[in-house]
């Protein structure tokens, strides 16, 4: 008997989760399942992997989506059958996971250290590819991989940062020392080249868009300092070298300065494939995201085209400030994007060039008439019942932090029903309204006094952020149909189980 390279490892459903914890047959009325509520439009979803697959293709590049936005194998699965090159994770836990689950190739963003996992991330089976940024990363990580009795090399990647980002080689000189210990080291194997732009920077303007450009443009630099030969040892074990970036907000400008560099088929030089990682794209939001991706932006691959912002219809106010500003805040990004010089490379190692860093690269053949950028449409919605209105101006909710996020901005508040009047829309009663503080298991709606929202209504909600919202949930409740063409609040088909 044959089973599918991703068959279903997960456990099976606990006796009772958020999601209908007295187990109730399903299909369910969403209305007959206490709040709060997260559900996944599956419809929705089958957009959004389905139209992000295609973008890369037309784009010309691969895809390793980033796995911890759901931490749900049936998810990943799905994003490997539209055509995704890899899953990529995080820590050793959420790669262990992924092998569970029969994922074959695992980008994974961040660094281990005790020898035993370090020997589990190099076991035979998924090709697991590991960051490196610093000289003393590869001298710790090759010991550990000694001590742990690896059977083979690890395959890892050098990481470029920057000063505005977060972890990386701070310039290109320093890049190229970590790859020139790479190629020293007896456990490691050098597969390519690795950064993240999303830090640097949460702005979308011109100077914005300079910044991940400039940025980009030193990735490049590190690859072509290392040289060919550095990545014999990979190439010749039947790999390709990697050369790899993208979050979910500036992908476009990734395939705009590094495109061209995809070539697995080995024409232009050493096998090579740019892979993006964007992984928020699956479940999309209503704020965050659907400000910033291209199609918000209303960009094209080379830069082109006016300033974008949220759909018309939907008007977005977050309590403490701009979901942008909050990133700021908590992930250290500047607001005015000043990205500092870059080194000289490192002579005498590879094939390094001398030139300096280059002028901006424009759009590859075929990029230039990329459309604005894949629209994606919100996939997830937290339901929550009011639950008091102590005052004619706010209505409490049972929603809080342990439900849903709150770093890149508050819920948002969507819609209204009335459950006991025959599951009517409550048309107006939360215009002008927003969330404005959460609590662990609350949430402040401040409303116009004059609302018609009662106690035991049902709320509608929109995230920002997916990530931060769904590793809240160990199961998350699935439902089909544009919330905007739904009559009455939709049915619970099924859920699907996170590993977080």
């Amino acid at each position: 008997m044959t089973t599918s390279p991703l068959a279903p490892s997960t456990p099976a459903h606990p006796s009772s989760t958020k999601v209908g914890f007295g187990r109730e047959p399903r299909p369910v009325a969403l209305i007959d399942l206490a709040t709060p509520l997260l559900t996944l439009d599956l419809d929705a979803l089958a957009h959004n992997v389905d139209t992000m697959a295609a973008w890369c293709r037309e784009a010309g590049v691969d895809l390793a989506p980033h796995g911890k936005t759901t931490m749900a194998p049936e998810i990943w699965r799905r994003q490997l059958d539209a055509g995704a090159w890899g899953i990529t994770l995080a820590t050793a836990f959420q790669v262990a996971v992924a092998r569970e689950a029969g994922v074959p190739t695992v980008v994974m963003a961040g660094t281990a250290f005790a020898p035993a996992t370090l020997a589990a991330l190099a076991a035979p089976g998924a090709d697991v590819l590991m960051w490196v940024d610093s000289v003393e990363t590869v001298r710790l990580v090759d010991a550990g991989l000694a001590r742990g009795e690896a059977a083979r090399p690890l395959a890892v990647l050098v990481e470029f940062g920057s000063p505005l980002g977060r972890t990386g080689a701070r310039s290109v000189r320093e890049a190229l020392l970590v790859a020139e210990a790479v190629a020293a080291a007896p456990h490691l194997v050098l597969a390519g080249v690795a950064g993240y732009e999303g830090a640097l920077t949460h702005d979308v303007d011109d100077a914005g868009l300079a910044v991940v450009d400039d940025y980009l443009t030193g990735l490049l630099e590190v690859l072509d300092g290392i040289g060919a030969p550095a990545f014999d040892d990979w190439l010749t074990s039947g790999h390709d070298v990697v050369l790899t970036a993208g979050g979910s907000v500036y992908f476009d400008r990734v395939v705009a300065v590094l495109g061209d560099r995809h070539d697995p088929s080995g024409l232009q030089g050493p096998r090579t494939r740019v892979v993006l990682r964007s992984g928020s794209y699956v479940a999309h939001d209503h704020d965050l995201y659907r400000r910033l991706t291209p199609s918000a932006r209303g960009t094209t691959a080379d830069g082109s085209g006016g300033a974008g912002g949220v759909d018309p219809d939907v008007t977005v106010v977050v309590g403490d400030g701009s979901a942008g500003a909050q990133a700021d805040r908590e992930m250290g990004g500047p607001t005015d994007g000043e990205l500092t010089g870059l080194d000289g490379l490192v002579e005498g190692f590879g094939a390094g060039r001398s030139g300096g860093v280059p002028a901006r690269p424009g759009p590859g053949p075929g990029r230039a008439g990329l459309a604005a950028g894949p629209a994606f449409r919100p996939a997830l919605e937290l339901w929550a019942s009011v639950v008091s209105r102590p005052e004619p101006g706010l209505a409490l909710l049972n929603v809080g932090r342990r439900d849903t996020s709150d770093d890149e901005g508050f819920p948002v508040a969507l819609e209204a029903w009335r459950p006991q009047a025959a599951d009517r829309r409550l048309p107006g009663v939360l215009d002008g309204s927003h969330v404005s503080a959460l609590n662990d298991q609350h949430a402040f709606l401040r409303l116009d006094p004059s609302s018609g929202l009662q106690v035991g209504d049902l709320v509608r909600l929109g995230v920002s952020h997916p990530c931060t919202t769904i590793d809240k949930w160990s199961e998350i409740a699935t439902v089909r149909g544009a919330a905007d063409r739904r009559g009455v609040p939709p049915v619970v088909e099924g859920g699907i189980t996170t590993r977080f």
